[in-house]
């Protein structure tokens, strides 16, 4: 008899162990929050691409090898959090089992409607829109304007690596300006350093 009580108590304890081992509330988790992303400003820099690695560019640059890089500045400003709640299901004991924190859930209600990039002559100040004339590679490997990606569904890069494909309405000597729009119609706006094309 004592057995029996011993084996349904010992039977009941194991199922517990393993219906708390699916669990994913016990993680050590801090607590997942809903954030917004709100954007705050863009920083550029400029690369020479011809080598095996990108590098800065010091003053001059052969026009094929010209990359345009846009960070996007942004904070996250929480909006919700959601904390765990204490589990005593274990009666004292830890238990100890594989688990996967949940991500912050983040959404953006101010995303990025625009991207314009000009080239500003240096020499008559004359500028020319060439937001077309840079692609850049996405996680698919496709190669596409900042335009097309709008077109189809926003840009979700933090930072876009560009590189200069059409050349023909680029000054020798440029400085390119560029204007990063949301859709509450702020903007930001920076330049790049003076570049000479080497061709």
């Amino acid at each position: 008899m004592i057995k029996r009580v011993f084996k349904s108590l010992l039977c009941i304890y194991l199922i517990q162990l393993i219906i708390i081992s699916c669990e994913d509330d016990d993680c050590n988790c801090s607590g997942t929050q809903k954030l917004e992303k709100i954007y705050d400003g863009i920083e550029l820099r400029v690369f020479d691409t011809s080598g095996f690695e990108i590098a800065e560019i010091e003053e001059s640059v052969h026009i094929n090898s010209f990359g345009l890089v846009i960070f996007s500045e942004f904070e996250h400003e929480p909006i919700t959090a959601k904390y765990k709640s204490t589990n005593f299901s274990s009666l004292g004991f830890n238990s100890a089992y594989a688990c996967s924190c949940v991500p912050n859930e983040v959404i953006t209600n101010d995303p990025i409607d625009s991207i314009e990039i000009t080239a500003i002559d240096t020499e008559n100040q004359e500028e020319a829109i060439v937001t077309d004339n840079f692609t850049f590679v996405g996680d698919d490997m496709a190669s596409r304007t900042i335009n097309e990606t709008l077109d189809s569904g926003g840009i979700v890069y933090d930072e876009l690596l560009l590189n200069l494909v059409v050349h023909e309405n680029i000054p020798e000597n440029s400085v390119f300006k560029v204007e990063m729009t949301l859709a509450s119609g702020t903007s930001f706006t920076e330049l790049t350093e003076p570049i000479h094309f080497i061709e």
